[in-house]
């Protein structure tokens, strides 16, 4: 899936976490946080970790243009 970057950020900064922090909380690594932020391909495992480590459903960082498929 290709998250929405603008939407991951917002939320990993409304949750005042760093990409660390976020990294930690998902068990993934900086590096992937990274990539996801950045808007490259994560798999759906990974969205599924980091939308719980943020209190979120996956859909919630999902690129729109993904939603509507």
């Amino acid at each position: 899936m290709t998250p929405n970057s603008k939407a991951l950020i917002e939320l990993r900064t409304k949750c005042a976490m760093n990409q660390e922090d976020l990294a930690g909380r998902a068990k993934v690594s900086v590096r992937t946080i990274q990539r996801a932020e950045a808007g490259n391909q994560i798999d759906l495992q990974t969205a599924q970790q980091i939308a719980t480590a943020l209190g979120v459903v996956p859909d919630a960082i999902r690129m729109d243009e993904e939603l509507q498929r």
